[in-house]
């Protein structure tokens, strides 16, 4: 037979549970009919839509709505500072504008404070007809009188070793006549990039412009690809270039969970400080750890602005558990006045990490 429980927690269990109700009841103080609302679909050429949230005062007290913030500019809210009075009503007007507004399904919500008790969420949601937007907004850069593209810089953040990172731009022409199209890259480009260019446009036609960066494994490039790409129209080199960048890094996917190197820096900042003109060497070092327990491999340390030059103490790969010292140099100009900067990238084998940032700075003084 089991064992009753003793009387004494019967009734403490029984107090806490009034006591929680209690404080849930004081927590709130109005109590909106519903908290969610549904457009379903509506057409952004209909312009702006609204929906009325009601709420009653369940308090023993007035309140009064003290504010009602949006989760984004597309979603405005209307209602009245007047105190509510116990047992009274209000309503929370919210108003949700689709124009532009992109992904075309939506959900907004918008956060009630009341004067006293907790903040309520209000959601809305829906779907949009988009309307048929002019070829003016679609391709919005005029790279002739009679070509226009949907953008013209792509950045692919970090393109991996083994695997091809590849994007596009779309163009039309917007005559009733063919044109011609050649691309030429700027200097000798970065050389992994791969372009896919019609030679000609016909009247009304779009095409894509497609290109990829394919690095092989084991291809020895590594950091910064940057390739800028001149248009020619009809043989007229276009205003608009296009611009292509991405960093190269080693396969994420070589190393499993448990055999992965960590990078781990005493310092992310380098802040020299004030300096007097005309000291043109600052030395600082950082230590760049192993925290892992694989060898860390330094690929490439970069500097962005040319400032900065760096030694590493030892060699590029670092045993777990230990680290290297980099010797971090700024130089400065005789011109220089007020601050100087320059930024190092540190492209490592870490796969969670594979490039870290230092950021170097000094402030020149008379």
């Amino acid at each position: 037979m089991p064992r009753m429980k003793p009387l004494y927690i019967l009734l403490l269990s029984a107090a806490m549970t009034l006591i929680a109700a209690s404080h849930a009841s004081a927590q709130q103080s109005i109590r909106f009919d519903s908290t969610e609302h549904d457009f379903g679909t509506i057409a952004e050429e209909g312009g702006k839509v609204s929906c009325d949230f009601r709420f009653t005062n369940i308090s023993s007290e007035p309140i009064v709505i003290m504010k009602v913030v949006s989760s984004c500019g597309c979603t405005a809210s209307e209602f009245s500072r007047q105190p509510v009075m116990p047992d009274g009503e209000g309503r929370i007007r919210v108003t949700f504008d689709p124009a532009d507004y992109s992904p075309w399904a939506f959900s907004r919500s918008v956060s009630v404070f009341p004067s006293a008790g907790d903040a309520i969420r209000l959601t809305i949601c829906g779907r949009i007809i988009p309307r048929k937007r002019p070829v003016e907004e679609t391709h919005p850069i005029l790279l002739s009188d009679n070509v226009r593209i949907d953008a013209n810089s792509h950045s692919f953040g970090y393109a991996e070793h083994g695997k091809s990172a590849c994007g596009s731009f779309e163009a039309v022409n917007t005559s009733d006549r063919p044109v011609h199209l050649r691309v030429v890259r700027e200097g000798n480009g970065s050389g992994p990039l791969r372009l896919d260019f019609p030679d000609v446009l016909q009247p009304g036609q779009k095409a894509q412009l497609n290109f990829c960066y394919v690095l092989p494994e084991d291809c020895g490039i590594y950091g910064t690809l940057d390739d800028n790409l001149d248009v020619y129209v009809d043989g007229k080199m276009s205003e608009y270039r296009l611009h292509i960048n991405a960093t190269a890094i080693d396969n994420r996917d070589f190393f499993a969970d448990t055999e992965e190197p960590r990078i781990e820096l005493s310092e992310n900042f380098i802040k020299f400080g004030s300096v007097k003109h005309g000291k043109q060497l600052l030395t600082a070092t950082i230590a760049i750890r192993n925290t892992g327990v694989s060898p860390l491999a330094v690929r490439k340390i970069e500097s962005e602005r040319g400032r900065a030059s760096f030694e590493l103490d030892s060699p590029a790969e670092i045993q777990p558990g230990k680290e290297s010292l980099l010797k971090v140099t700024l130089r400065t100009k005789p011109s220089d006045a007020g601050a100087v900067m320059d930024r190092l990238r540190i492209i490592t084998n870490d796969p969670r990490s594979p490039m870290r940032m230092v950021r170097v700075s000094a402030i020149v003084i008379e």
